[in-house]
């Protein structure tokens, strides 16, 4: 993964990487990911995370994966797809929720 980002506040451009973002635990459970500008060192919070959402992440992924088999029928997909976005919208609900806690 490289991204292209150019920093809000001193508009520099630079290339964020895997290596380029950084995790924190910010209680037992909680981390907080994130990554800072090079040159001002501005924080661009990407997510807050918990072990739900982390197993919600990996469903979603076993989810997609079921998804190609051959043998699914339309029926089968629609409530694949289904859990998949519940599933999504959860960990929204969630990240939102610690964003509104810890970054006040």
């Amino acid at each position: 993964m490289m991204k292209k980002i150019v920093c809000d506040l001193c508009e520099k451009e630079f290339k964020l990487t895997q290596n380029k973002i950084k995790t924190v635990k910010v209680t037992e459970d909680i981390s907080k990911m994130y990554f800072k500008c090079p040159k001002c060192k501005h924080e661009y919070l990407i997510a807050y995370q918990n072990r739900e959402m982390q197993d919600n992440a990996k469903e979603i992924q076993r989810l997609y994966e079921e998804s190609k088999k051959k043998e699914l029928t339309f029926q089968d997909l629609e409530e694949i797809n289904k859990k998949a976005e519940d599933l999504k919208n959860r960990n929204i609900e969630l990240n939102a929720r610690f964003i509104k806690f810890f970054e006040k």
